[in-house]
């Protein structure tokens, strides 16, 4: 019977400790996190583009700005998921495009569009991307094509036609959602595609912003560790996305101060 007895009692606290883990989670998920979002700064008024605003850390972005005052543009892939996001918006501060930003006219119509609602654009946040997990061997040129397009060069075109309009207003912030995989010095395998187009990004930011601060413009790059963006008992030892979307917001926020670059982890991840 005692044995009976210490393997109930072992047993009772496994499960205690992970009702424990998922109270944690379920309380990060759906209490604190409204910290974030119902915030308040002063990005009132603001017109802000963000890509790949439909999930994760995009999604966060967009809520958070939205929180803050912005009037956001909307841009991703599928319809339905940047209109989850949206749901709660006022029509009058949110624009959705359905565009796919590696398209020939992506950067075009999405800056027309922006500019046909709003009259101008305050800030961008290019945060759209797409992740390949093969050795080099094993990539295809059709998957460097993928994630070059993707990672850089709609980042390049569409940063390309909203300076034309920043470089006019002598105001503007576009903000580059890098990676932290670009400053490692230890990249784990099959990372050979991802970490190359992230240290593409690092590298445009700077050279961009070293050609348009002259007309009161900043090119700015985020450069997050990993973030949780789906449910997970682990994910107190990553970063949440709405703790990158606020820092997103402070960074807009400061006209006159060029954060250039910035690297950000969890003070639970071992990188």
């Amino acid at each position: 019977m005692s044995g009976t007895g210490s393997y109930q009692k072992n047993m009772i606290k496994i499960i205690m400790s992970m009702k424990n883990k998922i109270f944690k989670t379920l309380y990060r998920l759906f209490v604190k996190e409204r910290v974030y979002i119902n915030n308040n700064s002063n990005n009132q008024n603001k017109v802000i583009i963000v890509t790949g605003a439909g999930s994760g850390i995009g999604r966060a972005i967009t809520k958070v700005l939205y929180a803050q005052g912005g009037k956001l543009v909307l841009v991703g892939r599928t319809k339905e998921k940047l209109k989850e996001t949206a749901k709660d918006f006022k029509e009058d501060r949110h624009l959705i495009l359905c565009v796919d930003i590696c398209s020939d006219r992506g950067a075009e119509d999405i800056v027309a569009k922006t500019i046909g609602k709003y009259s101008c654009v305050d800030a961008l946040v290019n945060n759209a991307g797409v992740y390949c997990n093969k050795s080099t061997v094993n990539c295809s040129e059709e998957d460097y094509d993928e994630i070059m397009d993707t990672n850089v060069k709609a980042v390049w075109r569409l940063s390309k036609e909203t300076l034309k309009i920043m470089k006019n207003q002598k105001s503007g912030t576009i903000l580059n959602i890098g990676s932290y995989i670009s400053k490692n010095s230890n990249v784990s395998p099959n990372k050979v595609l991802y970490t190359t187009s992230k240290s593409a990004i690092d590298g445009m930011s700077k050279a961009m912003n070293s050609e348009v601060k002259e007309y009161g413009v900043r090119v700015n790059c985020l450069m997050p560790a990993t973030a949780k963006t789906f449910f997970s008992l682990d994910s107190e030892n990553y970063l949440s996305p709405y703790k990158v979307a606020e820092l997103v917001g402070e960074m807009l926020k400061y006209k006159e101060i060029d954060f250039r670059e910035v690297v950000i982890a969890s003070p639970k991840q071992n990188i």
